[in-house]
């Protein structure tokens, strides 16, 4: 469920940070990547793993994920500069294609985070 103004943000230029959520036991775990790392591919984020430990295990336990990315090079709803949020559901994967295809483009990664993407709400 990709949006237009997920999109924008996505194919814009400019490397931003991107923060992911999952919840642990007593409190949620805040992890980041680089939004040049996201491959997008049907209705999915692929994203190497190079520790992510903390984030694997909670996702095991709950595979809800929550993501935001945001870029002020992207028009937002009024002024330049927009987000999202993303909910989805996540798993890190160590073998099979999407484990191959991130290690081909990123030889550090012993995985890959797999996100099948929910719901996109625009936030500026």
């Amino acid at each position: 469920m990709l949006n237009e103004k997920l999109m924008e943000i996505l194919k814009n230029e400019r490397q931003e940070a991107v923060t992911m959520v999952t919840m642990g036991q007593k409190e949620p775990h805040i992890t980041n990547t680089w939004k040049s790392y996201i491959t997008v591919e049907d209705g999915r984020f692929i994203i190497p793993v190079g520790g992510m430990k903390t984030t694997e295990e909670n996702l095991k336990k709950d595979s809800n994920i929550q993501i935001s990315i945001a870029s002020p090079e992207v028009q937002g709803f009024n002024f330049m500069g927009t987000g999202v949020l993303i909910r989805g559901i996540g798993e890190i994967k160590r073998e099979g294609n999407e484990f191959d295809f991130i290690k081909s483009k990123f030889e550090w990664a012993n995985g890959a985070l797999i996100i099948s993407i929910k719901e996109v709400t625009q936030t500026l």
